[in-house]
């Protein structure tokens, strides 16, 4: 065979290599989906009823690690009641669908008033995959 057929398919059975190992489902990562909510209430969004359906179907398909449900609160750190019912809503939809609630974990952020304005109506869901639970 000549080297440049030799270069060649070396080269495509690297890409191949590299290409089975990006798609292998044990390397670490993770799925974001942002969730929105209908302002100072805690009704989903259209846009956040279908983050939070694929976020469901996501994990009840392909089993996380972990799943984090991010929220902001102002900058004195206390939660409020509504960001409290939307995570408890966030969290029902996943056991509904199946998901072991022990995966499920709250992380709250505090933001200063602007950033807080800005953000409290949504809140991001990351699924972590092929990672230790923290």
């Amino acid at each position: 065979m000549p080297a440049s057929i030799m270069k060649r398919l070396t080269l495509l059975l690297c890409l191949c290599a590299l290409l089975v190992a990006c798609g292998s489902d044990d390397l670490p990562h993770s799925d974001y989906f942002i969730v929105g909510f209908l302002p100072n209430t805690p009704a989903l969004s259209d846009g956040g009823l279908d983050a939070l359906d694929h976020a469901v179907r996501q994990a009840g398909r392909h089993a996380p690690s972990s799943i984090a449900v991010s929220s902001a609160a102002p900058e004195s750190g206390v939660l409020p009641e509504l960001a409290q019912q939307r995570i408890a809503a966030i969290t029902q939809a996943f056991v509904r669908g199946g998901v072991d609630l022990r995966l499920v974990r709250n992380e709250t952020r505090t933001y200063d008033a602007k950033s807080y304005a800005a953000l409290k109506d949504s809140v991001i869901l990351q699924l972590g995959y092929g990672m230790p639970a923290p």
